[in-house]
């Protein structure tokens, strides 16, 4: 049973030329409303000039498709990004998205799931939205301000600015990057094993714009709203939120161990 939206609900999903997942998010929309307006966003597409900062780029590009498309003064919009379907959980997934689409908070918000991070930029620890799937909620007023990215990453600013960022935050970044244990980590990273420069760069950049999101969302007026915090979807987030982390775990594993197996077998 399709579920009843209101008008100017959009989807905008980011991608790096992966067109199956497009088809995937396509499918997954419908089953949920026919109203939906669905974006796609390829940013190795270089007509879109899309992967200055990565997917934070691509959602600047998808936020402005929404605009010349919409006259509305109010709108949501779901950002996602094509990791949604190769690193987490499915009925995770399936059961957030529902409930982006169809919980709809009074006033301008910036809607996801939070998760924590230690240490923080200005404290012990700090929080934030994961941005493989989250929403933004407001006017358009709200919206023509807003920006997904402090400076693009090859700019000297970027630089600056993260060689200015205090030491523990950008040494827990690396470390998450380097990891030195088989369980911990970025699952795509190997134990004791250096990612190429040019990957642990991206990488660095792109979990700094994503912890510092809320406070360009709060610039813009949109209030960060939890999910996970909502009494009717607790317990069942509580829940979905630690499968989804064992999902991505047992994804790190079976990473490494063909990583392993390959650097013993193949020669």
């Amino acid at each position: 049973m399709k579920i009843k939206l209101l008008p100017l609900i959009y989807v905008v999903f980011v991608h790096y030329g992966n067109e199956r997942a497009v088809e995937r998010c396509k499918a997954d929309i419908r089953k949920i409303s026919d109203s939906i307006r669905f974006i796609s966003v390829n940013t190795a597409d270089e007509r879109l000039s899309a992967n200055a900062a990565f997917e934070f780029s691509g959602y600047q590009v998808g936020l402005l498709k929404v605009l010349a498309h919409s006259t509305s003064d109010n709108s949501k919009i779901i950002f996602l990004n094509d990791t949604v379907y190769s690193s987490h959980h499915r009925v995770f997934f399936d059961y957030a998205l529902n409930k982006m689409l169809t919980h709809e908070p009074a006033g301008e918000h910036m809607i996801g799931i939070e998760s924590v991070w230690s240490p923080g930029i200005f404290d012990s620890s700090m929080t934030y939205f994961p941005t493989f799937m989250f929403a933004l909620q407001g006017s358009r007023n709200a919206f023509s301000t807003f920006k997904f990215y402090d400076e693009e990453f090859e700019s000297d600013a970027w630089c600056e600015q993260w060689n200015h960022l205090p030491t523990a935050y950008t040494n827990a970044i690396t470390a998450w990057l380097q990891p030195s244990t088989f369980l911990h980590g970025w699952y795509k990273a190997n134990p004791h094993q250096l990612l190429p420069t040019c990957v642990l760069k991206r990488k660095q950049y792109t979990i700094y714009q994503e912890h510092t999101l809320p406070i360009r969302a709060q610039r813009s007026g949109f209030t960060p709203y939890d999910l996970g915090q909502v009494r009717s979807f607790k317990r069942t987030f509580s829940v979905l939120k630690k499968i989804d982390r064992l999902t991505n775990n047992l994804n790190k594993i079976i990473y490494r161990v063909i990583h392993l197996l390959k650097v013993r077998y193949v020669k």
